[in-house]
């Protein structure tokens, strides 16, 4: 169909082709309502539903301008309505493909997410597995060293001096032993150790202070 030329189809672009664009839309929807303002001035109607065949035989409106109306509208719908439904099909059919594929990967994410997590907790399993293994193993083991190196009996008085024994280590281990510090009557013992210690950056809970040995005069300890 030939170009149609008039103030009608001025608002729309020559082709319309590739993707579907909300721009065609709104030309061929402002070409359209431009021909149908102009029908219901000519015909003396207020809107296009009410425009009968008896409208269109009235003797004011020329041949020439009904076949005027006729070559336009059909000139929209074939030139630019019709391809402009065509391009919306196709692209709605594009955009359905991709949802399929989008939604085909999510559930085979899923998938894997799903496996990845079913390894995780098998891997801790066997290492939880592996270490328990190891623990029974190693237990057997101090016991089997202990009933050896230990005698067959033990009384309740040797179990509480050997724990006496490794307290009195330990207590022991914690001792300081300061010489040579000048004592003054009146003074607090543990305050003038923890003075000391201060001096060499030093800053232990110091739980008790006692002299060693007797005091003689002159003698300092």
């Amino acid at each position: 169909m030939p170009p149609v030329q008039n103030d009608h189809v001025n608002r729309l672009d020559d082709v319309i082709n590739g993707e579907f664009k909300m721009l065609h839309v709104s030309q061929v929807i402002s070409a359209s309502d431009s021909v149908f303002r102009e029908m219901y001035k000519e015909l003396n109607v207020d809107n296009i539903e009410i425009i009968k065949q008896c409208h269109l035989n009235k003797r004011s409106v020329s041949k020439e301008k009904l076949a005027e109306w006729l070559e336009t509208v059909c000139y929209i719908l074939d030139s630019f309505t019709v391809p402009l439904l065509k391009n919306a099909v196709s692209t709605i059919d594009r955009y359905a493909e991709r949802i399929d594929e989008l939604q085909k990967e999510k559930i085979d994410d899923q998938k894997t997410i799903i496996q990845l997590k079913d390894e995780v907790v098998m891997k801790r399993s066997d290492e939880l597995n592996e270490v328990k293994s190891t623990v029974q193993a190693e237990m057997k083991s101090y016991s089997s060293i202990m009933k050896k190196s230990c005698p067959s009996t033990l009384t309740r008085k040797t179990i509480e001096a050997a724990v006496k024994s490794v307290c009195d280590q330990e207590d022991r281990s914690k001792n300081l032993i300061i010489y040579g510090i000048e004592e003054n009557s009146g003074e607090v013992l543990q305050d003038r150790v923890e003075k000391v210690l201060e001096e060499i950056d030093e800053k232990p809970v110091v739980k008790d202070c006692v002299r060693v040995g007797v005091k003689r005069s002159g003698d300092t300890r």
